[in-house]
């Protein structure tokens, strides 16, 4: 069953009605993309948990300081063309975090039902969002992504429990892989206590299937 709310930029792939529907799983995209873009990503993923939606939103269209002011979608403004991440205000990244936690809440499900990941930007916004709730949710997962913001970061000891997946590819030139090493490091002095990593030998900045299927 596929929900398109074309208003809100919003698809969700959803059981059938009738059918058990026990979980949910948020997945954000990437700098410029939309929602259609996880698309087959989430069928394939549907195929293995029939019982969970997938819920796709779409970030705002916005002027993108980093690619010359040009609006696309963006769920916070980037500025370093040298993928200098760490020092960067990520204008918007509140409010984006604000409205996914407000999504997390529609979807009328006990938190622990409930996993949040994405990939590249939409990665970074969910260990940024999904890991400083102060009530938790059962997961999250970045794919290609990094820690945005790492001085505004702050888990509360609630999210500390929460299992944390993180895939990247070593021949990453968008997001080099030094990111989502420091990334490892914050969770971890940050006193989240599982964090599972995996390494794509030759992978650049996009997914492949053997990361889909981990």
């Amino acid at each position: 069953r596929i929900i398109n709310d074309a208003a809100r930029g919003l698809l969700v792939l959803a059981p059938p009605e009738g059918m058990p529907h026990t979980a949910a799983v948020l997945i954000l995209h990437g700098l410029g993309d939309t929602c259609v873009g996880w698309a087959e990503a989430a069928s394939h993923f549907f195929q293995q948990m029939p019982y969970a939606s997938f819920v796709l939103p779409t970030a705002p269209t916005v002027p993108v300081t980093m690619n010359e002011g040009y609006e696309m979608p963006s769920w916070y403004d980037l500025t370093s063309r040298t993928g200098d991440r760490f020092s960067e205000a990520c204008d918007g990244l509140e409010e984006t975090r604000r409205s996914m936690e407000k999504l997390i809440d529609e979807q009328g499900m006990a938190r622990d039902r409930v996993v949040m990941g994405g990939f590249s930007q939409g990665g970074a916004v969910s260990l940024f969002t999904g890991l400083q709730l102060e009530k938790p949710i059962a997961g999250v997962f970045s794919m290609s992504g990094y820690l945005p913001a790492p001085t505004r970061w702050m888990p509360p000891a609630a999210s500390h429990d929460t299992p944390v997946l993180l895939c990247h590819g070593n021949a990453d030139e968008m997001v080099p892989i030094k990111l989502v090493r420091y990334a490892n490091d914050m969770l971890l002095k940050a006193g989240i206590k599982t964090v599972e990593w995996f390494e794509y030998d030759g992978m650049p900045h996009s997914a492949c299937m053997e990361e889909l299927d981990d």
